[in-house]
């Protein structure tokens, strides 16, 4: 931080005092706004069951990322997406999700794939 000075901005004190459930609300639209998030959303989006395999994430974080280990930014991105309710992981199967379930998703609506 600029001369080891701590700034709180207003959505970071909403962030501090609020309840859990409000918290990841939060969370969630925030990660929303983060390129590697919506890039992953958008994957998702367009499979049939709204998921992918592990190795798929992982290709994309080392051809978008090279300088990163891929799957350490892959645990983050299911650890953060998960206290989000943004994603779900399915360790049997391996699978990262959408959390269309989730009660804090800003645009829910637009998750659920039609019904044919």
């Amino acid at each position: 931080t600029p001369k080891h000075t701590v700034t709180m901005t207003a959505l970071g004190k909403q962030f501090l005092e609020s309840k859990v459930n409000e918290r990841k609300r939060l969370l969630n639209q925030q990660l929303r706004t983060l390129h590697l998030f919506q890039e992953l959303i958008e994957l998702l989006k367009k499979q049939e069951n709204l998921s992918v395999d592990e190795d798929l994430v992982l290709e994309e974080l080392a051809v978008r990322l090279p300088t990163e280990k891929p799957q350490t930014m892959f645990r983050s991105i299911v650890r953060w997406g998960r206290y989000a309710e943004l994603f779900g992981y399915n360790a049997n199967e391996k699978k990262l999700y959408l959390d269309v379930e989730s009660t804090s998703a800003p645009v829910q609506a637009n998750l659920i794939p039609p019904t044919p």
